[in-house]
């Protein structure tokens, strides 16, 4: 009976394989693998400044759950706010006077938006998983724990808040036998399509990496982060660390596109099962205006799906909807939310200003 175990939660650097193969059943009917966790291991061994860690959930000795988490210290929460009003000048000097600690369990990188952050063995013990960890993070004296989640979870606690932080992005493949059949139903991508191809080379598919390739694509996912409407709170440090991060993906498939001898677009994707999912990705604003006609960021998309189609890949991540292409080429939508439990009445009041102005991120317009 799962309403009399007593869970109890510690932290680890890594799984044992043993571990890991308790999860397959679960991780099988969701149509993944093991290697969900892979990125998040190279990450722990190759990133000690992210903080990394497993959270291992187990009752009577037996594993129940594990929970992707990174942990900050003197970070501030600006991260949560959109575009419109991270950048204010105003906002950001209050909140520089509120450095925090706080641990975060994401879906991007740490799953490649495969899954929520939290893995169970069977679903059934996930709210009762959650609350064993909120409790970890009372005891650890950590200000905020903010879990991100597909899930709006049932409110077992009254000192947690949720947020709704967006929409992730999906491509179902069913359906679809060819790409031809998918182009069948947009019309305007299979005419950019072959306008592209006229003049220029298809998406280029690489599992290996040049020096010159990291330097040209961490050129291009730091100009996506500068305009993008959400970010990460490791953004800084994952920009400081690109070619470390990047070089430690050699089981990804990197979608490259080339134009003028560089690299303009990309996305590193990771396959776990019959799934692919979005590691890291970006597009340089500049080339981007100077192609616009050829919407570059598009075919990068367009190349994944063909992709996809072709090699039996049956869903796609893609991260965030945040972009007038996700809208119009992607086909499954899925809500997100922010679960996050402030251990004071001040931190409370810190959050509920910035739940306001998190609400208001939906104001701003896709590019």
């Amino acid at each position: 009976m799962i309403g009399a175990d007593i869970l109890s939660v510690e932290s680890v650097g890594q799984l044992s394989q043993e571990e890991k193969q308790l999860f397959i059943p679960y991780l099988q009917k969701q149509g993944l693998s093991t290697s969900i966790f892979d990125c998040f291991d190279a990450m722990i061994n190759q990133m000690s400044a992210l903080n990394l860690y497993y959270l291992k959930i187990s009752t009577r000795g037996q594993v129940v759950g594990v929970c992707f988490f990174s942990e900050f210290t003197q970070h501030h929460l600006s991260f949560m706010l959109g575009r419109k009003y991270r950048n204010n000048c105003l906002i950001n000097k209050v909140l520089s006077y509120f450095p925090i600690h706080f641990a975060y369990a994401g879906t991007d990188p740490f799953t490649a938006s495969l899954h929520d952050p939290l893995i169970v063995i069977d679903k059934q013990w996930t709210d009762k998983s959650l609350m064993a960890i909120y409790e970890f993070y009372k005891v650890r004296a950590a200000p905020f724990c903010i879990i991100e989640s597909r899930q709006c979870h049932s409110k077992t606690s009254q000192d947690i808040i949720s947020i709704a932080r967006g929409e992730r992005a999906f491509f179902d493949a069913d359906g679809y036998v060819s790409f031809a059949d998918y182009l069948t139903e947009h019309k305007k991508l299979a005419r950019r399509e072959r306008q592209y191809l006229k003049q220029y080379s298809p998406v280029m598919i690489k599992t290996t990496l040049t020096d010159a390739d990291i330097l040209q694509m961490r050129a291009c996912f730091e100009s996506s982060a500068v305009n993008a409407l959400e970010i990460m709170p490791m953004q800084e440090l994952m920009n400081q660390r690109f070619a470390a991060l990047i070089a430690i993906l050699e089981y990804a498939k990197h979608f490259l596109l080339i134009l003028e001898g560089k690299i303009v677009a990309f996305m590193s994707v990771i396959e776990s099962g019959n799934q692919l999912g979005g590691v890291m990705g970006g597009v340089s604003a500049e080339m981007h205006k100077k192609y616009k006609k050829h919407a570059i960021y598009e075919r990068v998309i367009s190349a994944i799906i063909k992709y996809s189609i072709e090699n039996n890949i049956q869903f796609c991540a893609f991260s965030y909807k945040n972009n007038v292409t996700k809208c119009r080429y992607l086909n499954h939508f899925s809500k997100t939310y922010f679960h996050i439990q402030p251990l004071n009445m001040y931190r409370k009041l810190q959050l509920q200003l910035l739940k306001y102005f998190w609400s208001l991120r939906d104001m701003d317009k896709f590019d």
